[in-house]
């Protein structure tokens, strides 16, 4: 008799095969909750029918499901509000005008207000966490060439593509390895609003 799902459908993106699959969580009998998916693509694609160690299904890739050129076009997008832009400055005490005063903003060449790039900057790269690192990162190392082309207004909609850049083992965890991205954000125009490389200190999958 089929367990019945403790949680409700979670659609997947599988990045790598283009498609996406009905998942569900269910409990067995010594419980543990599992993953449990019909597409034998799903359960056998890289990365994406592992436990983790606390026993959850871990979605993103390992170390060694990266490869040099790989690129994500990240299907989840977002309309940035103004909400989000003062409750983000408000958390991180920036009380800068360009993002908080109308008034202000419109005498600057913006002509109104524009959102704060570390919010920008943060969304781009955190729309990529459940197709790449979600529950295989150990942390990030650094970031560098980060560079804001365009300004991001309140009612733009972001989307987000990841590249894989490099990747090279670790030198003092043998569990382990480095991968650099590429964090490409575009708004609805087509405009690239942020970009950055980023390098990640992964997991590689367990023995």
């Amino acid at each position: 008799m089929a367990q019945r799902p403790i949680m409700a459908a979670l659609t997947v993106e599988q990045s790598l095969t283009g498609f996406a699959e009905q998942v569900y969580l269910h409990r067995d009998g010594d419980g543990l909750v599992m993953r449990v998916a019909a597409d034998p693509c799903i359960t056998s694609g890289v990365g994406r029918n592992d436990i983790g160690s606390r026993g959850y299904f871990m979605a993103g890739l390992y170390y060694e499901d990266f490869e040099i050129g790989m690129e994500f076009k990240h299907e989840l997008t977002r309309t940035v509000t103004e909400t989000d832009n003062a409750l983000f400055c408000a958390l991180t005490h920036n009380s800068q005008p360009l993002h908080l005063d109308e008034e202000f903003s419109k005498g600057t060449e913006y002509g109104q207000r524009i959102v704060n790039s570390l919010f920008t900057l943060g969304l781009v790269i955190g729309v990529s966490v459940g197709d790449t690192t979600l529950g295989t990162t150990i942390g990030n190392l650094g970031m560098t060439d980060t560079r804001f082309a365009n300004p991001v207004f309140h009612g733009d909609t972001i989307r987000s593509i990841t590249k894989v850049k490099e990747k090279r083992e670790s030198k003092s965890r043998p569990t382990a390895g480095l991968v650099v991205f590429e964090h490409f954000g575009h708004n609805q125009r087509d405009e690239e609003v942020a970009y950055c490389v980023r390098t990640a200190f992964m997991r590689k999958r367990p023995a």
